[in-house]
């Protein structure tokens, strides 16, 4: 849960960096010697493609990239497991007589 909810905010966190910078795009873009109509039309069209962002794909690839992570951890933890068991040395009791 904790990773889906990193995840979800990392995206929210870079789409809100995005939108809060588009003013700071188009006047970048204007000073590079591009005309004003085409610093206007690079942001509407960011705009647009910020807003085409489907949520709930974002939330479903999210929650697909957590389940995954979890596998691959438990596949990790069962790998050590029988590399440990593997690489194990029974010990043999020593008896000592006197």
């Amino acid at each position: 849960m904790l990773l889906i909810w990193l995840t979800a905010s990392g995206f929210g966190a870079l789409l809100g960096v995005i939108g809060g910078n588009l003013g700071d795009i188009a006047r970048v873009i204007q000073n590079s010697g591009v005309s004003q109509n085409e610093a206007q039309q690079a942001a509407n069209q960011a705009q647009e493609t910020a807003g085409q962002i489907d949520i709930n794909a974002l939330f479903s690839t999210a929650q697909d990239s957590a389940w995954w992570t979890l596998l691959g951890l438990i596949l990790m933890l069962v790998a050590a497991a029988l590399g440990g068991l593997a690489g194990h040395n029974q010990q043999e009791e020593v008896v000592q007589t006197m």
